[in-house]
């Protein structure tokens, strides 16, 4: 589920701000459930929203990795978490400090989170522990890449026709507390609350400029064409 420039080509931007990948095959095998992952940045805020989307046309448990990685860290590895909260101190990383979430689950399920060295090959990445404790293939592309965060969700339950949404916030500061505190501020209010308020920014935001006289799938595009430069 790492997101990278050979996934580019399935994202979508909608006018909403919404910008999502659609997982449902691996290789050219279909998968036996449906994973949408999407982005949600908010204008004017130093956070941005993550939910994972997870449908199946049959029951299936599994297992969800979501990752951060290269966020430009002199050191990876050096975090800290407190209970759903993972941070890591702008002393460690170039631009700012970071603070994130680790999203809820459904009854029965599970969420660990933890900190790599930059060191794929080490057992502390949390990739590579990933790796090793599901049996999954190892891919060379993701030794170019350091995972700084990764948060592993066992046991999710996706009963038939159901969808199970895991959310988690990503936000920034120029001081650890200034993260905390955008933080705070993004959780206080919930995903659901921010999927809706990100889509009526953009549409205020559109709505200003002069609307060419056209419609449907040509206004649809007109609309992202216009968002692209802000992501």
């Amino acid at each position: 589920m790492q997101y990278n420039s050979s996934h580019a080509g399935g994202t979508v931007l909608e006018p909403n701000g919404e910008l999502w990948t659609e997982y449902t095959h691996y290789g050219t095998s279909s998968l036996p459930i449906t994973i949408r992952r999407s982005f949600y940045m908010p204008p004017n805020e130093q956070f941005y929203l993550v939910r994972y989307k997870i449908t199946s046309d049959s029951a299936h448990t599994i297992d969800l990795f979501d990752t951060i990685t290269s966020f430009d860290c002199n050191e990876q590895g050096r975090g800290s978490l407190s209970g759903s909260v993972g941070t890591i101190d702008q002393s460690y990383c170039m631009h700012s400090s970071l603070a994130t979430s680790v999203g809820s689950v459904p009854s029965g399920a599970s969420v660990s989170a933890g900190f790599g060295d930059g060191d794929h090959s080490s057992e502390s990445c949390p990739l590579e522990r990933f790796v090793k404790e599901n049996q999954a293939p190892e891919f060379s592309e993701y030794n170019a890449f350091h995972v700084g965060y990764g948060a592993l969700y066992k046991g999710l339950s996706v009963s038939s026709g159901n969808t199970v949404i895991i959310d988690t916030f990503r936000a920034f500061g120029s001081t650890l507390s200034d993260a905390k505190k955008n933080l705070e501020a993004a959780t206080s209010k919930g995903a659901d609350y921010w999927v809706t308020e990100t889509g009526n920014r953009y549409t205020q935001w559109l709505s200003q400029g002069k609307q060419p006289p056209i419609s449907g799938d040509e206004l649809d595009l007109y609309k992202k064409s216009l968002l692209i430069p802000m992501y």
